[in-house]
């Protein structure tokens, strides 16, 4: 994957997060197929991108087909996690972070039952050492608006839910921290946010 396309893709995130985008995917699988393809959303989005920025379908077709054809994965080939056995975890999640917020989204870390203001949402961080598996990894879970943490596996459509945040994940992946992703530039009117105009303009887009 060429680091152009990457830039590329952050670049349109970083249109949507600075017209007041804010996640509202919920629990809706991923197997919807984008449009005019037969590539399943699933084979495209991971648990990196379901927890930090969880789009909708007309989002992710906005995002990824470009006169027709798609873009190039976004899978471990497209994010890169490329971590390193000789640096520690924080070393090894910065670079991840530093992604999120190339798009103009705020990261910082807080507490699992810390108080959101309603442009803020949690996204749980999982680290595997290899120990079980050989290969150092990351999973991440999400905060739905009901509390219910969420979670996508891989290229699979189904999404998992958890009513109480798990401390250990599939046996080798353990809770490293919970961090709180912000959108500044969302906007609200009478205490409530612009969905319905922020939604239109990302379709006019």
């Amino acid at each position: 994957m060429k680091n152009e396309n990457r830039e590329k893709l952050i670049l349109k995130i970083g249109t949507l997060v600075k017209i007041g985008w804010l996640p509202d995917r919920g629990y809706q699988s991923y197997k919807f197929k984008f449009e005019g393809t037969r590539i399943e959303f699933a084979q495209k989005v991971n648990c990196f991108e379901h927890a930090f920025f969880n789009f909708k379908n007309e989002e992710l077709n906005n995002l990824f087909v470009d006169d027709g054809s798609l873009e190039e994965k976004l899978l471990s080939e497209f994010w890169n996690f490329n971590l390193k056995k000789n640096k520690t975890q924080s070393e090894n999640l910065e670079p991840l972070l530093d992604i999120v917020r190339k798009t103009g989204l705020e990261v910082a870390a807080c507490g699992e039952f810390d108080d959101l203001k309603w442009n803020e949402w949690k996204v749980a961080v999982y680290y595997d050492d290899g120990s079980m598996y050989k290969d150092l990894d990351f999973h991440f879970l999400r905060q739905e608006k009901d509390g219910i943490w969420t979670s996508k596996n891989a290229d699979e459509s189904h999404v998992e839910q958890y009513y109480e945040l798990p401390y250990c994940f599939r046996k080798s992946y353990t809770l490293l921290g919970v961090y709180k992703v912000t959108n500044k530039y969302a906007q609200i009117v009478d205490d409530k946010p612009q969905i319905q105009e922020l939604q239109e303009k990302i379709k006019s887009r």
